[in-house]
């Protein structure tokens, strides 16, 4: 079996690609280390209805972003300073609704983590430099930084990962409270969660896609959908 993974992309508005237009854009290597993983990419657009993307693909890999308010509980008022676009947010929303029905496995990068803790009724730091000092360099914008992960869990995406590894990082907000259900499968070395799962739901915050060492989360996700895929058709993974 070859899956096919959905990949979400970002949406620019004129501001960072080019003046007047709106256009799709995700970084290649998500698509490179699916392919690599051995499961076909498939870029995912808003303009497809969340219902038939659901239907088409095997897995989903929600990539990284701007930022998000810190609830998605009704009345709250804390759109972010540099607030990821509305109509993704939505969209993804959607598409997760509609994944969740059907129990596909989906792997959340970064804002994409955050974007399922929220879904799933979690919450976030609005911004980690102001409401947790003292911690972990975890980047966020233009900053890429490397911290090693403090603790990690026996994880079936987190296979061969162990604690002291070294991964990158490029995230202002994070994981506060971690959404009902889900397991914390690593920690950075102050205590900002960098993993979590309940399935078919997983996720990381850092980004593996371009950090060699931890390119082994991609072959553990593929594996993952291999076997939900197997589970489903009743045979064996």
């Amino acid at each position: 079996m070859t899956p096919l993974v959905g990949i979400t992309v970002c949406i620019d508005r004129g501001q960072r690609l080019r003046a007047g237009a709106d256009y799709l854009y995700v970084r290649r290597a998500y698509a490179e280390q699916v392919r690599r993983a051995g499961a076909e990419p498939l870029l995912l657009t808003p303009d497809t209805s969340p219902q038939r993307a659901a239907t088409s693909c095997d897995a989903f890999l929600i990539t990284g972003g701007d930022d998000l308010p810190v609830s998605f509980e009704a009345g709250a008022r804390d759109a972010p300073e540099h607030a990821e676009d509305a109509e993704r947010i939505a969209w993804e929303r959607a598409l997760l609704a509609a994944v969740s029905a059907l129990a596909k496995p989906v792997l959340g990068v970064c804002y994409g983590m955050q974007l399922i803790n929220l879904f799933c009724g979690g919450t976030l730091y609005r911004s980690l430099g102001d409401e947790h000092p003292g911690g972990v360099d975890h980047g966020g914008g233009s900053s890429t930084t490397r911290h090693a992960l403090s603790h990690v869990e026996a994880s079936p995406l987190l296979r061969g990962l162990h604690a002291g590894l070294v991964v990158n990082s490029c995230h202002r907000q994070a994981v506060r409270a971690v959404a009902p259900g889900f397991r914390v499968t690593a920690l950075a070395g102050d205590g900002i969660v960098e993993a979590m799962e309940r399935a078919p739901f997983y996720a990381v915050e850092w980004h593996p896609e371009t950090d060699p060492a931890s390119h082994g989360v991609y072959d553990n996700f593929v594996a993952l959908v291999r076997e939900a895929a197997a589970v489903k058709a009743g045979g064996a993974p």
